[in-house]
């Protein structure tokens, strides 16, 4: 294929899915605790006119020197409990996930990403967005905390 057929293609995808993918979101995106340990929720919202299901997977990451990040299984020193792994969301409906992060050693830092399936777009294709909820936790004040972990953990400037 030509890189102009391959950008044709691209583009077309993109003008299919883009007014599906509003349409689904998270909240919040990134959470920071601090005193070692975290109680914490995020939402997932369907602004859809039908169900979508979600499954909740976690993750471990680190962040290289580019700021790209490479997901990995969660750290075994990461302990997670999380209120429930899915969920079926109604229409134009949210559903809050509850959870608690406990680290063996501090900081830490984690992602659970959220798989939506069930929207499909106008031809038909079925679609499956991931978004993810990012959490750090440190063992002193939260606020701050991402700054500190990339800056110490992952060498990033702030």
């Amino acid at each position: 294929m030509t890189r102009d057929l391959i950008r044709q293609i691209y583009i077309f995808v993109l003008l299919l899915v883009a007014p599906v993918l509003h349409a689904q979101g998270i909240a919040p995106i990134i959470t920071e605790y601090g005193h070692g340990k975290a109680n914490g929720t995020f939402t997932i919202m369907n602004d859809f006119t039908e169900p979508i299901s979600v499954v909740i997977q976690e993750y471990s990451f680190t962040v290289n020197q580019d700021g790209k990040s490479q997901l990995r299984p969660l750290d075994p020193g990461i302990h997670v409990e999380v209120d429930s792994m899915s969920a079926r969301i109604g229409a134009k409906q949210h559903h809050e996930f509850a959870y608690k992060v406990k680290c063996d050693t501090l900081p830490c830092w984690g992602t659970f990403n959220a798989a939506l399936s069930g929207a499909h777009v106008s031809t038909g294709i079925g679609l499956v967005m991931v978004v993810p909820h990012t959490f750090y936790i440190c063992q002193d004040k939260p606020k701050g905390c991402r700054d500190r972990i990339r800056h110490d953990a992952f060498h990033l400037e702030k």
